[in-house]
């Protein structure tokens, strides 16, 4: 500030005296920062530390974390240069402090506030020492100063992370030097509309007489005057204090956008006796958010809020200016257009940058669904409404906040509160008429309440969920099929009022201990990586779910939370930054304001056939806009077809267009790509996109089907094999040729609702024992204890291949089994994935409790085999090339697979104890206990022999000598177990080569590149069975810890890839015709009643099964 000459001064103080109460021209408030170093001690009493006492330097604004110290001294030296003017007054204010504050200025008490999230000021003029040092002394409370007493619950909103312990003085701290009569808390309304400006103004008058107050308002664009207005004068007494109005039209100015976010200032000067005297500028911008019938509109445009919520501790340095535009230039990387500052309001910086980038803002106080909060005390809803009061007065002048969120998830607080729901919902609706008395403008909604507290907007929060774990879910694993739940006109339990706007508050978050939901999208990879595939999944989720609410025209959704490193959340501790990652990445496709999404999710076509595709164009530019969509075919690279068409899009609108081409013949399967342009009139490219597609030949069954094939179809199921060489069984019981191979049974063949047919016929069992092949099709029930299989309800879109280089899935993909169709389900009530020996899924599919689920088991019975298969094969056989591709291989693979000689496979135990021989018996395996006894030696048995050795001692060595011929000879040996002792005399013997060593990761997964090389003895075996979780549970929402020692000693070799999983828990050796299979698994050690054994019972049951595949 200007220095004041001697004389001047020596002149305004004899004025000052003759004239007591006289009013000196004055100037916008002078303000002297007091934020940066402080001084800090930390006490367990209230008493006023002495300065011998050792303070430490800290930051303001800043935190101070723990409950062991009841009080904080925070402590500032400043002086005050600006000569004293008579009248002038001098306020201390402070925007933040949590959670109790008494300031004394100069040891003299100024003043106290209790409420950690409210801005306040303090009077201090008879306090201050003009031109000397002053010192500023803040006690602070910490969490326990906002509590009751007695009972220890929360008087005061809490707002989120309660559990961080934090406290201190965490908003800036200024000195205001104001003249005598003064003006504060400007509140500025725009209407678009209306062309319309006005203003609510408190102004004080301190001077001691009576004055007549007139004010002026000007429009200021830089130091340009662009309009002005007045309010009529108004008459104060001294010491009073009244809220004055102003208002005026305007026209040509330009408006702020989020495209375009223009800011002006508001002069407000307040004019005594035709002169100007107090000067406040206030920023703001010229826009009108409403609400449009169920709709929203910003500046009489239909907008879509596309938006992202996170906690404030997901941006660790949120008290540095610069995190808020590093956040927010992220956001727009993501086409983010909203975001909700979440659970209490933030540091003044992040809403100013808002205004400068063209972010809104949903502004949330800090009423939080805190159980501890003490809802049923007078006194608690007092400190609410001051505490909406004064965000409200506070942040009104943003242009970028469109909605107050007055409370978040209230209603779950009748759940620990004995309060009728009419009462707190009476409490709610009084804090939205507190918001509503100084901003009547902007919409007031409750985040995850609905229609709870008669908010403006009906707010939800995750009203469909994939994960089951934490029931959150449900029997939403149908993706994308369940994305289009939402109906924009219709009621119903997740939409209570169709005339408000609907807002999806919170959504996808997805917290769960396990990978088990995750896996619907990512399948097994999940197991191996938990936390990035978790990032993974959700992105895959978000992308297919945000697409759909803008196809249905969702006025507003928030996913949960596009910053988040960890699903159960990112604590204080951790000194999060956000970053890009695979949700950023989710969202900038799904929310990109110019985009062209096909509906459609299949992606394979027959040769010759048509095309179609429809694609929908949304514009969400805030413009009424014309396009051009300029689409191509190409076949290998090569552009086989195009189209251009042209649409004109008002303002968050859309158009469909259907694409339609004639496919070309091909001979193999064939690469097919969708490009797909948007551009603007000039031809600029505003959007792309592109989609893979293969086309394959249409399969002739006849040439697959020969007369070796018999077909039991008595409810004509199998229409599409007509004019195929096979032979029809009428009957049940009808004699089956000896040439026959394969029995086809139809849809619903073994159904208990045919007359005289309560199970499977026993010829076809017969048959299969011999060594005959049947493929089973879809069923809606089995007989009972026939086969280890049991039929769910389970109907998946998305399925993953589970014997990778198995002859079914000869020159198919891992992505044929998803999205079959128009309807994209691949199978209609899947069976539970076998926990007994005998059996193996060769597809599965995630849902409730993980990959669970398989629509394709193949079964060994005797020397035969049977599949059974619950794909929707029949259904869509004539428009999914997958579904021909499936049925053929699987007809290919029961009449070319050479005939099992060998009969019935038998476990031969010759080492471990009983409990390991129960846990083998207890996954259906057949045993022979040779612990004590001789081996037979006789030739030409009518069974394969599996030898089987729990560790490997100087007694099992000498075994191995007597059964290694029977090995090299075509039997197999299962070594289990295998400590560093039985290492050592097992490496003499048949590991020359190979080492032992602890495992550096737990838990194990399969290797991917012996899988693609294809590896028999892990057909059917997911890494879910690899994922053992711990019996102890976890804390919070974090995940479920492993057991350790999945794998107590990994063994492997430098020079052999015998490994068939990381670290190398299983190996298989060849020995001759036989095999060694090792494997290090410690599954004998499980409770048996634990899921971790459940788990390890699955792979054990698939181990046994391809150990020697005949049972």
């Amino acid at each position: 500030m200007k220095k004041i000459g001697y004389f001047k001064f020596f002149f305004l103080v004899i004025i000052a005296f003759l004239y007591s109460g006289f009013i000196f021209p004055a100037y916008s408030a002078e303000v002297v920062e007091l934020s940066g170093k402080w001084k800090l001690i930390e006490s367990k009493n209230e008493k006023m530390p002495e300065d011998a006492n050792i303070w430490k330097e800290v930051d303001v604004p800043g935190y101070i974390t723990g409950n062991e110290y009841q009080f904080a001294w925070f402590k500032k030296d400043f002086t005050i240069s600006h000569t004293n003017i008579p009248g002038e007054r001098v306020f201390i204010k402070c925007e933040g402090v949590r959670w109790k504050s008494d300031v004394f200025i100069n040891d003299k008490l100024a003043g106290s506030h209790t409420g950690g999230f409210e801005g306040f000021e303090f009077d201090i003029t008879d306090s201050i020492k003009w031109g000397e040092l002053n010192t500023c002394l803040v006690k602070v409370g910490n969490f326990s100063s906002i509590c009751d007493v007695k009972t220890r619950r929360l008087l005061y909103p809490p707002a989120w992370h309660r559990d961080a312990k934090l406290h201190g003085i965490w908003g800036d701290v200024n000195i205001l030097i104001r003249p005598s009569v003064f003006s504060k808390n400007v509140s500025v309304f725009t209407s678009v509309k209306k062309k319309t400006i006005s203003a609510a103004v408190e102004v004080v008058n301190k001077s001691g007489k009576n004055i007549d107050v007139n004010l002026l308002f000007r429009v200021m664009d830089g130091a340009d005057e662009k309009m002005s207005f007045k309010s009529p004068p108004v008459t104060f007494m001294p010491g009073e204090q009244k809220l004055l109005r102003g208002a005026g039209t305007w026209d040509a100015l330009r408006l702020w956008w989020p495209h375009d976010p223009y800011l002006y200032k508001l002069q407000t000067i307040i004019e005594i006796d035709g002169k100007e005297y107090d000067k406040t500028d206030t920023v703001f911008g010229f826009r009108e958010f409403s609400i449009d019938g169920n709709q929203f509109s910003f500046n009489g445009k239909r907008i879509h809020l596309h938006g992202a919520c996170f906690h404030i501790a997901d941006v660790y340095d949120h008290l540095e200016p610069q995190s808020s535009q590093r956040t927010f230039n992220l956001l727009k990387y993501a086409n983010v257009n909203c975001v909700r500052l979440m659970d209490q309001p933030w540091p003044q910086h992040w809403y100013e940058t808002a205004d400068k980038m063209g972010i809104l803002v949903i502004a949330d106080t800090a009423i939080t669904p805190d159980a501890s909060q003490m809802i049923t005390d007078e006194r608690y809803w007092n400190n609410a409404r001051e505490h909406v009061r004064s965000l409200v007065k506070d942040k009104i002048n943003h242009p970028s906040i469109i909605i107050w969120d007055i409370t978040s998830e209230i209603d779950s607080l009748l759940l620990n509160n004995k309060m009728e729901r009419s009462e707190l919902e009476s409490r709610v609706i009084a804090l939205k008429h507190e918001a509503k008395i100084i901003d009547p403008l902007r919409p007031v909604m409750n985040e995850g309440a609905q229609t709870f507290g008669d908010g403006d907007i009906e707010n939800i929060h995750y009203p469909r969920e994939y994960v089951y774990d934490l029931n959150m879910g449900g029997s939403h694993y149908q993706y994308p099929n369940i994305s289009y739940w939402f109906v924009q006109n219709k009621g119903g339990s997740l939409r209570k009022d169709p005339t408000k706007p609907y807002f999806i508050g919170e959504t996808l978050w997805e917290p769960s201990r396990t990978p088990d939901g995750d896996s619907i999208f990512v399948g097994d990879e999940g197991y191996k990586d938990f936390i990035r595939y978790k990032t993974i999944a959700k992105a895959k989720a978000w992308l297919m779910q945000l697409k759909a609410y803008r196809y249905n025209e969702i006025p507003a959704v928030t996913p949960w939370n596009l910053f988040e490193t960890k699903p159960w959340g990112n604590g204080w501790s951790e000194k999060h930054i956000p970053s890009k990652n695979e949700l950023v990445e989710a969202c900038r496709t799904a929310f990109s304001p110019i985009a062209a999404f096909v509906k459609e999710y299949g992606s394979r076509f027959f040769a010759g056939s048509d095309f179609s595709r429809e694609v929908t164009i949304f514009n969400d530019t805030l413009e009424d806009k014309e396009f051009a969509i300029n689409s191509e075919l190409e076949l290998d690279g090569k552009k086989i077809w195009s189209s251009k068409r042209k649409s004109f899009i008002e303002a968050g609108g859309k158009d469909f267009i259907l694409l339609a081409a004639r496919l070309p013949e091909v001979k193999e399967r064939t690469k097919l790509k969708l490009l797909i342009n948007v551009s603007d009139k000039k031809g600029e490219v505003l959007f792309s996109d592109s989609y893979d597609y293969s086309i394959l030949p249409v399969l002739s069954l006849k040439n697959v089907i020969s007369g070796k094939v018999a077909v039991y179809d008595p409810y004509n199921s199998l229409s599409f094999l007509r004019g195929a060489d096979f032979k029809s069984l009428d009957q049940p019981g009808a004699n089956i040729d000896d040439d026959i191979k394969l029995i086809i049974a139809g849809e619903k063949a073994f159904s208990p609702g045919l007359k005289n047919q309560p199970q499977m016929p026993n010829n076809i069992i017969d048959f299969v024992r011999r060594g005959g092949s049947a493929i089973v099709m879809k069923q809606d029930s089995l007989p009972q204890g026939l086969f280890p299989l049991s039929i769910t309800g389970h109907s998946p879109t998305i399925c993953y291949i589970r014997a990778p280089g198995h002859p079914v899935f000869n020159e198919m993909e891992e992505g044929d089994f998803s999205f079959w169709g128009k309807n994209n389900i691949v199978a209609t009530n899947c069976f539970s994935k076998p926990e007994k020996a005998g059996a193996r899924a060769l597809i599965d599919s995630g849902g409730e409790g993980g990959l669970l689920y398989s629509p394709l088991v193949e079964v060994f019975i005797g020397k035969g085999k049977i599949l059974f298969c619950q794909m929707n094969i029949a259904l869509k056989i004539n428009d999914e090339p997958a579904a021909g591709m499936i049925f053929t291989n699987m007809v290919k693979y029961c009449l070319e697979e050479k005939k099992n000689d060998i009969g019935e496979v038998r476990g031969v135990l010759l080492s471990g104890n009983d409990d390991f021989k129960g846990r083998l018996e207890s996954v259906g395996f057949p045993i022979d206990d040779c612990r004590k006894k001789e081996i037979s030696k006789e030739k030409g048995f009518a069974y394969k022999r599996i030898f089987i050795f729990n560790d490997f001692d100087a007694a099992a060595a000498n075994r191995f000598r007597e059964i290694k011929p029977m090995i090299e000879a075509g039997d197999a040996l299962y070594l289990h177990g295998l400590t560093p002792q039985g290492f050592k005399l097992a490496q003499d013997m048949f590991l020359a080569g190979f080492e032992m060593a602890k495992p550096k990761r737990n838990p194990p997964f399969l290797k991917n590149n012996v899988l693609k090389n294809n590896a028999p003895l892990t057909w059917g075996m997911s890494n879910q069975e690899l994922y053992w979780i711990d019996d102890k549970p976890a804390p919070g929402l974090a995940p479920s810890p492993l057991r350790g020692n999945i794998i107590e000693n990994q063994i492997y070799s430098e020079a052999r890839d015998s490994a068939i999983m990381t670290p190398s828990g299983l190996l298989e050796i060849p020995l001759g015709k036989g095999k060694i299979v090792i494997d290090q698994l410690t599954w004998d050690r499980l409770p048996q009643n634990s899921p971790a054994w459940r788990n390890a019972k699955r792979y054990l049951s698939v181990l046994f099964t391809n150990l020697a595949p005949s049972f």
